[in-house]
This record gives structure tokens, C-alpha cells and sequence, in this order.
């Protein structure tokens, strides 16, 4: 059973908007375009692991895709999370085509594709440390879960390699994706003893929900790019453009005719995302080209954002509406 879905990346979704809000020309563009090259082959691995994940019986298994959690101030990012009766499991999903080696030595993750070599942070490292800070996180939470990790790999054909292969069975946590369902049956063959009822294990996933906390991406300051330089108004869903004007509460583009009631929406999501987690009625009126307080009022409000008072000036937060 999927309890947590699996979604467009917050970080990718960022790239996105930051794409479609700068010129084409932009100095940074290179930049941008390759960082969401590399988010999409991520997310990518994980729909293809998901894809696998549903031969499991459906029965045994809560299934989490893209977990942020945190346990004594340290936050820890999970691609997939299973759990069952008897045990947790971390999946890290990794995209990667070529040959991969795993470096024990130098505790070093090395791809080689076209003749070139690249270094990447181990997966084996990054799983073992979630391990231990899931391990933490339960424990606090009252849930006495052992936890396990593995890491797979999206291509078949990608080659897995180990320098020190008898010594660290490389082989017992890395595999190709299509390979997961069997090793989580031989997992379940290790794991024999029901630690959980399924009201508790029930009650877990709920608590893992609830404490999921993503984090919004600072993107503008990883890119270095000042605010000013991003295309302000509401984007056609149809043609692109922003030059849709709001006319009896509809959104209507001179380009292309298209009508839309909900434009606005992805508009401000664009805000959330790139410019800040909070609004104003004046930042909603400059940012989507209204010249109408009560517009914009009217436009906020019907979101149902919550909202707090600085002074006489009203804030409104987006968490309630795009940080899930």
C-alpha cells in the first residue's frame, strides 16, 4: 500500500519555474538547464523503482516515496521507505548508466561512461548514515522497528563493480531496481519476528506523515540570481506567455484566446518556490500585473492560506498550500 505518493521533486519543480521566469538568453541558463538534467534522471530512478516496488504484495508492505525527516536537529532525506510488521526499509535510488565502481579503500563511488571517470558521494555511505538517524528517529517515536537499507540502480545495464568484493558484499545492498521485490523477500525471510500490529504499524506511517517537513529550496541564492531578474505576471498554461490579463474573474491571453479561472494558482506557486514562503495583497498585486486590491484579496483568501498579522499588514504563508 502507497501511503506517501511519489511527487515532482520540490527542488525540480524550483528549476522549473526559475526556467520559465528568465530569459532565454540568460547568463545562468547553462546552469540551470544541467541541474535539472541531473534532478530529472533522479526522479526518474525513482519512478522506475516505483514502477517495481508495485510487485510487492500489497499487504505487507506501507510504501513512503521522498520522506524529509528530522531527529535532534538533523535532517535526513529518504528517497522510498517501506515498512512492514517486522522491519524498515530505506531504498536510495540511484540513475546512473555506465560502469560503477565501488571503492571501499577510499570509501569512493566512481562512474565511468565514455571513457571518462567522475566521482560521485557513496550511496552506501548516505543509506548507512539514514539508517542509523532512522534507527534514532523510531526509537523516539516509541516504534521498535530494526532498519535495513539498499541502494538500486534504474538501468539493467549499468555495470556494478567492488574493489574489495569478499570483503564488503557490495552485492547484498547494491542492485539493479528490477532485482529489488526478490531481495525484500529474502529480507522478509530474515526479518521473522512481527515487532508491530497493523493498527500500530498504521499508526506509524501516520506519525512518519505528520513529520515529514520538506524544506523550500533557496534556488535564487544557489544560482546567484537577484529577484529583479525574474519574469513577473501570470503564465498562459497554453501558449506560454505572460501577457494574460485578469477580466471577470477569468484569466483571459490575447495570444492565444485561451481562458483559464485558475492560472493564478501555478503563478504563485512560481512565488512560493522562487521569491518567498509568505505574501502580501501588494507582493500578489506586483507579481501578477493586478491593479485591484480586492482582486488579489479575493484570490488569496479563496487558496484558504493561513495567515498572521505584522502590524495592521496582513501575511499570508504558502506552506499550507505547496509545502506537503
Amino acid at each position: 500500500m502507497i501511503d506517501k505518493d511519489l511527487t515532482v521533486p520540490i527542488k525540480l519543480q524550483a528549476d522549473y519555474a526559475l526556467d520559465e521566469r528568465l530569459a532565454e538568453d540568460y547568463p545562468r541558463k547553462g546552469a540551470i538547464l544541467e541541474d535539472i538534467a541531473k534532478r530529472e534522471a533522479s526522479y526518474n530512478g525513482e519512478k522506475n523503482l516505483c514502477y517495481h516496488l508495485n510487485f510487492l504484495p500489497k499487504e505487507d508492505f506501507r510504501i513512503l516515496f521522498d520522506l524529509q525527516l528530522k531527529i535532534n536537529d538533523k535532517e535526513f532525506q529518504i528517497d522510498v521507505l517501506l515498512i512492514s510488521l517486522y522491519f524498515a526499509l530505506i531504498i536510495e535510488a540511484k540513475n546512473f548508466a555506465g560502469t560503477l565502481v565501488f571503492d571501499s579503500k577510499f570509501n569512493q563511488f566512481i562512474r565511468t561512461i565514455n571513457n571518462k571517470e567522475e566521482g560521485y558521494p557513496n550511496p552506501l555511505t548516505q543509506a548507512k548514515k539514514h539508517q542509523l538517524l532512522l534507527d534514532s528517529w523510531l526509537k523516539k517515536n516509541k516504534f521498535p522497528l530494526p532498519v535495513d537499507y539498499l541502494v538500486a540502480i534504474s538501468y539493467p545495464s549499468t555495470i556494478l563493480r567492488s574493489t574489495e568484493a569478499k570483503k564488503i558484499p557490495i552485492h547484498d545492498k547494491v542492485l539493479h531496481a528490477e532485482n529489488i521485490p526478490l531481495k525484500i523477500h529474502e529480507l522478509q525471510k530474515r526479518y521473522k519476528e512481527p515487532l508491530l500490529t497493523p493498527r500500530s504499524l498504521k499508526k506509524l506511517s501516520e506519525t512518519i506523515i505528520r513529520s515529514h517537513t520538506p524544506l523550500r529550496p533557496e534556488i535564487l541564492q544557489t544560482f546567484s540570481i537577484p529577484s529583479e531578474d525574474i519574469q513577473k505576471g501570470v503564465c498562459c498554461p497554453q501558449c506560454k506567455g505572460f501577457a494574460i490579463l485578469r477580466k471577470y474573474r477569468r484569466w483571459h491571453c490575447p495570444h492565444c484566446s485561451f481562458i483559464s479561472k485558475d492560472a493564478h494558482v501555478q503563478a504563485l506557486k512560481d512565488f512560493y518556490l522562487l521569491i518567498s514562503p509568505t505574501i502580501t495583497n501588494l507582493q500578489c498585486r506586483e507579481f501578477l500585473h493586478l491593479s485591484d486590491r480586492k482582486t488579489a484579496q479575493f484570490l488569496l483568501t479563496s487558496l484558504n492560506l493561513s495567515y498572521s498579522y505584522i502590524g495592521r499588514k496582513r501575511v499570508y504563508h504558502f506552506h499550507d498550500l505547496f509545502l506537503r
